[in-house]
């Protein structure tokens, strides 16, 4: 298998598999307080997937990571998925896998228990 690269598509030389190129939509470093907050709230039509680095979370720390999807134009963001985690992390980069919203996609981070941490994360859309 070879890897061929241009400006405008990448892809695995394969005849199963093509990938297209991603562009970052927000990224950074959140600091918790306590209270829900938002990482990112991306307006649809979008394609969005991340990731959230939980190294930084320490024995006693707990973090909520919730997502939202809005489904109706002028609609309201309804919970599609939430996961807390609990102290040192095996593998702390979590994935959001690609989701499609046509109205608007949102993701959340809480942290519920401990001294109160940096998350970096990182989201992109197909380019």
């Amino acid at each position: 298998m070879s890897i061929s690269l241009s400006s405008s598509w990448v892809a695995i030389v394969s005849p199963w598999v093509a990938i297209a190129p991603k562009e970052v939509v927000k990224e950074g470093v959140l600091t918790a307080d306590g209270s829900e907050q938002l990482v990112i709230e991306a307006p649809g039509p979008i394609n969005l997937e991340g990731y959230v680095d939980l190294s930084n979370l320490a024995v006693g720390d707990e973090v909520v990571l919730k997502r939202y999807v809005k489904i109706q134009e002028g609609g309201d963001y309804k919970l599609h998925a939430s996961e807390a985690f609990n102290g040192v992390q095996e593998q702390p980069l979590i994935r959001f896998p690609p989701i499609a919203g046509y109205y608007g996609i949102k993701v959340t981070l809480q942290q519920t228990a401990g001294s109160f941490k940096s998350f970096p994360y990182q989201f992109f859309k197909e380019g």
